[in-house]
């Protein structure tokens, strides 16, 4: 069988200049950045909780 069915698709244009896309776009980068915005404060968040740990934590063992 040396016959293929596979059918090549004209390229579409991947440009979209209509309103509704464009507010779409605009509205699912707000999205994105607010919830990259989040994870990286809950990161720092983290970080912070256990530099504050570990200074606790090595404090009281120096003064044993």
């Amino acid at each position: 069988m040396d016959e293929y069915n596979v059918l090549e698709l004209p390229r579409q244009s991947t440009v979209f200049d209509d309103p509704l896309t464009q507010l779409l776009r605009e509205g699912a980068r707000k999205l994105l950045q607010q919830a990259v915005e989040v994870e990286l404060q809950s990161v720092l968040g983290r970080y912070r909780d256990e530099r504050e740990h570990s200074k606790v934590w090595g404090s009281c063992e120096k003064a044993v």
